[in-house]
């Protein structure tokens, strides 16, 4: 069985929100062999766009929304090694692109604290749900930012191929029909809200510390008692 099979049994399966379709994809998924029944990147890409809808309609909230985030982290990993276990096909191209934009999506509305519905993507929550929705925290941050820009430097090595003095490549092709911007900007929604939530994080801090006390204020006051510094507890 692949890494998606393991994934699915090991996070969805038989547990949370009846995931018989996913278990079934397990039960006959064996990635790129040519006994299996996804053979191809785009019949691959078809059966995973279904587990990551079924991933992105996990309620946001409370403990369903770190479900969420996690199983997403792992479907991420899965699905980015899975992907260069393929033949580099022009074929593939831009319905591989089109699954990379959704994820993006994906992510974007995971780290807005949004739901999702397949057809409009996220979608905000009322107020009162809000707040009780937690935010991302910076491990899961740290990883996904790690998983997106790891995982785009081996797909940009995939689609080179081998031997990167061939012309004919993938990269060749994406350039030829257009689509190089497309793959430069891979994943650049969810990367500038990571970074946004990196500054918001800072000025959080910076804050923080703007309101304790300095040492320099204990000196010039010698009645501010500072347990400890004086030996006397």
């Amino acid at each position: 069985m692949g890494n998606t099979s393991k994934f699915i049994r090991g996070s969805v399966g038989g547990r949370h929100w009846g995931c018989s379709h996913a278990l079934a994809l397990a039960d006959n998924f064996s990635r790129h062999e040519p006994e299996s029944e996804l053979p191809t990147l785009q019949a691959y890409l078809l059966a995973m766009r279904t587990l990551l809808t079924l991933v992105l309609q996990i309620p946001p909230v409370a403990l369903s929304g770190m479900l969420r985030t996690s199983l997403l982290l792992r479907l991420t990993g899965t699905v980015l090694d899975d992907i260069v276990g393929y033949r580099p096909d022009v074929a593939d191209l831009i319905p591989l692109l089109q699954w990379l934009d959704v994820l993006d999506n994906g992510w974007l509305s995971v780290l807005c604290r949004h739901a999702w519905d397949p057809m409009r993507g996220g979608v905000e929550l009322p107020e009162e749900l809000l707040q009780k929705t937690p935010l991302p925290t910076q491990t899961d941050c740290t990883r996904v930012h790690s998983l997106l820009v790891t995982g785009t430097s081996e797909l940009e090595k995939w689609m080179e191929g081998k031997n990167e003095a061939e012309e004919d490549n993938l990269v060749d092709d994406m350039r030829r029909l257009g689509y190089q911007s497309t793959f430069d900007e891979l994943f650049h929604r969810t990367l500038t809200k990571l970074h946004e939530l990196e500054l918001d994080k800072v000025d959080d801090e910076a804050e923080l510390l703007a309101h304790l006390p300095s040492w320099s204020t204990a000196e010039e006051n010698p009645y501010v008692d500072v347990a400890g510094v004086d030996g006397r507890g």
